[in-house]
């Protein structure tokens, strides 16, 4: 299933082979094997995403369904990134790629 957007984007930069199984996205982001769902309906957005080998996962939800999913993310892999030490350098810059 190929979607448009900011996933579409993140799930390239993530893995260089992202998939979809079941209803979930799923790659590798720094060495680690996650598997990712999003979802929204009439003003609403949500994002889970599962790192099982580290043990942590996160849920984000928000109220507009264009943009919200959107920035889950970026609170999502800011939270990641802290959690497995990514250098400030390595992190990927949401704010200059769309601003």
């Amino acid at each position: 299933m190929k979607r448009p957007g900011a996933l579409e984007l993140c799930c390239r930069l993530r893995s260089p082979t992202p998939a979809y199984a079941l209803g979930w996205w799923t790659g590798v982001y720094h060495g680690h094997r996650f598997f990712e769902h999003t979802g929204g309906l009439n003003g609403f957005g949500a994002e889970f995403i599962i790192f099982p080998d580290i043990q942590f996962s996160i849920v984000a939800f928000a109220n507009t369904t264009a943009t919200s999913n959107f920035v889950e993310q970026v609170l999502e892999f800011h939270l990641i990134d802290e959690k497995i030490n990514v250098s400030v350098i390595e992190r990927f810059y949401w704010n200059k790629k769309y601003a």
